[in-house]
């Protein structure tokens, strides 16, 4: 059985997934692990001459372009391959697969009115980054080619709650 992140949330994303038998799996971060690499190439992009009305960019421009057109490509790779073997290996081993209904447009929301919206930025890019409804959806498909069930659980259901009588 597997549960998405719920508790892993409230302190960002640690974990990708988190099994019934207690096992972790952590958050692989391709983003921050290509952050500099793309931060560079587009500030070397825009140094140089793109193009505008009337002129035609320059071969440089050009090169640095397709430099971080292969790097994007890169990270959305590594972050495929990573979500396939989780899926697969969730789907193979486990007979039920328990995924939360999350809100990913409401968690990655502006925090508005509290006049910290930069503040939220770093968690809405690393909850972005995770690709969580992309986990889910190749959890479905997978689900029904290996035989195993799936169950999504309830947005509302209090699943980051524990039961009061079990602190004491």
């Amino acid at each position: 059985m597997l549960a998405l992140p719920a508790q892993q949330l409230a302190t960002g994303t640690g974990a990708l997934a988190v099994l019934s038998t207690g096992e972790v799996v952590g958050n692989p971060k391709h983003a921050s692990r290509y952050a500099r690499h793309v931060a560079r190439l587009q500030a070397q992009c825009s140094r140089r001459h793109g193009p505008a009305k009337g002129r035609a960019p320059s071969k440089r421009w050009q090169r640095s372009k397709t430099r971080l057109g292969r790097t994007h490509a890169k990270l959305a790779a590594a972050r495929a391959d990573g979500l396939h073997k989780l899926t697969t290996n969730l789907a193979k081993r486990h007979g039920v697969v328990v995924v939360e209904d999350l809100h990913v447009a409401g968690m990655t929301a502006s925090a508005k009115g509290s006049g910290h919206w930069r503040g939220k930025a770093g968690l809405n890019w690393a909850i972005l980054g995770v690709s969580f409804g992309e986990l889910r959806r190749q959890l479905v498909y997978k689900t029904t080619w290996y035989g195993s069930d799936i169950v999504v659980a309830d947005r509302w259901y209090p699943s980051s709650k524990t039961c009061s009588r079990a602190r004491r």
